[in-house]
């Protein structure tokens, strides 16, 4: 079974038994169903300070950022956290990982200000399969939809782990 891209969820919708099976299920038995091989894992810290945007299209996040080369057709998992407010109560924040700039392929989330100010946890994953053998720069992206976005002082973290399959 090949791997299959994950949906994009809103709020409220059906989810399916079949709609788990080919996105989890599936997928999950995909990453781990014949013998993979890390080749690399690499990780990076955010700590810049003051880092905001009031971009309404995704723009990249200062850092962190994490320049990968890869083996020709290897898997890359990438894994990004980090606490994020907005100024404005009910602002849409989006965040994404983008490969070589390159957004919106994989996966991103959207979460929307419960409380103006207010640290809301971010955390997502990111498949990046078959990529070709090259130095690949790997970097958060976010947005907002109205109010300024920021990082908290904490800082994000960004992790990517090469395999293959």
């Amino acid at each position: 079974m090949p791997w299959t891209l994950p949906a994009t969820w809103t709020a409220g919708q059906l989810v399916l038994a079949s709609d788990l099976n080919t996105w989890l299920r599936d997928n999950m038995l995909w990453l781990v169903g014949t013998a993979g091989v890390i080749t690399q894992i690499a990780s990076a810290v955010g700590t810049t300070s003051s880092v905001t945007t009031t971009s309404t299209s995704l723009v990249a996040l200062a850092d962190p950022v994490i320049s990968l080369t890869t083996l020709a057709g290897s898997n890359v998992v990438a894994i990004f956290n980090g606490n994020f407010q907005c100024t404005s109560l009910g602002a849409g924040m989006t965040f994404n990982i983008a490969m070589d700039g390159n957004s919106g392929a994989n996966v991103s989330v959207l979460i929307h200000a419960k409380v103006a100010n207010y640290n809301e946890s971010v955390a997502l994953v990111a498949m990046f399969p078959a990529v070709t053998a090259a130095a690949h720069s790997f970097q958060a992206q976010w947005s907002t939809t109205a109010g300024t976005l920021k990082r908290d002082t904490v800082g994000s973290n960004l992790v990517l782990v090469e395999f293959r399959r």
